[in-house]
């Protein structure tokens, strides 16, 4: 029963690592547009402001989640990573990618293209 308990235990932290992974590469992809920079902003900081309170970011992180940018999503490779994003801030940690086919994705071009090709925002968490 530990053994059983301490790998659920493990399994959800590495989860919620994959959950704060896509966030730091939306911080990333936030940062990029043609010829320049945007203007650094916290992830959630349009719905939550500069200063939330860890309940009022509760509440916004169990059901919302950073806005993608059309720019985003109309760039060939921006779109790919937009993808992985989406599938590793999932609600349900279950539903998210692994980090090890997060790797295996990145390491194989071709098999992301196969996988993400022409789909753009899903919005269901």
């Amino acid at each position: 029963l530990f053994n059983r308990s301490r790998f659920l235990f493990d399994n959800s932290y590495r989860q919620m690592d994959v959950y704060a992974a896509s966030l730091v590469v939306w911080q990333i992809i936030n940062r990029c547009i043609d010829g320049g920079a945007l203007p650094f902003s916290l992830p959630y900081e349009q719905y939550v402001g500069p200063h939330p309170t860890l309940g009022h970011m509760s509440e916004i992180v169990r059901d919302t989640r950073p806005t993608l940018r059309p720019f985003w999503l109309q760039h060939p490779e921006l779109k790919k990573l937009c993808w992985l994003v989406q599938l590793g801030w999932k609600a349900v940690p279950s539903q998210r990618l692994t980090a090890h086919c997060i790797h295996r994705l990145l390491r194989d071009p071709v098999a992301l293209d196969a996988l993400c090709g022409g789909r753009t925002q899903d919005t269901s968490f």
